[in-house]
């Protein structure tokens, strides 16, 4: 049921983009993943999204206030993803999966990182450079995950996946 509403207030934020409605489903999400298993995953995926919202509701308020919170809501999203990183090396990565996960993930970065890098100041090209690489960093995790299926179900591994991948495309 808390998955549930979490999809709502998803919905809701298109209706009535306010910045507490855009973060509610991570934290709705978050107490899903909570009350679902009380693990060491959960609770590292649950404060990844903790620390997501905050990066959702510094970069809201940067946009409509006009204050500059850009660098703390990177630094709020870094956070989270560090979590996510935690929460994925829970078990080693598949021998396979480093020799082709590991290059894709470089040649991902390193192409995204091309184009970005020429289009930000020079000031945020080191904030942005680390930031892309440990997002890097939990999307490869994120799909070792699911890889791992011995340990997980389908669905679980599924959502760890699409996560990632949502992260690394937004």
């Amino acid at each position: 049921p808390v998955f549930y509403i979490a999809v709502i207030a998803a919905g809701v934020y298109f209706i009535y983009p306010h910045y507490i409605i855009k973060a509610s489903p991570m934290w709705f999400s978050g107490i899903a993943c909570v009350l679902h298993n009380t693990n060491k995953y959960s609770k590292y995926v649950a404060f990844g999204l903790l620390f997501g919202s905050f990066g959702d509701i510094l970069l809201e308020m940067d946009s409509a206030y006009g204050v500059d919170l850009f660098i703390p809501g990177l630094i709020a999203f870094l956070i989270g993803h560090c979590f996510y990183i935690r929460a994925f090396f829970s078990f080693p990565p598949k021998r396979w999966a480093v020799y082709i996960g590991g290059p894709l993930c470089i040649a991902y970065y390193a192409t995204v990182m091309s184009f970005l890098l020429s289009k930000v100041s020079a000031l945020l090209i080191a904030p942005v450079a680390i930031y892309g690489a440990v997002i890097t960093t939990m999307v490869f995790f994120g799909g070792n995950r699911f890889l791992l299926t011995e340990y997980w179900s389908m669905g679980t591994r599924i959502c760890g996946l699409l996560g990632s991948l949502a992260f690394v495309t937004s």
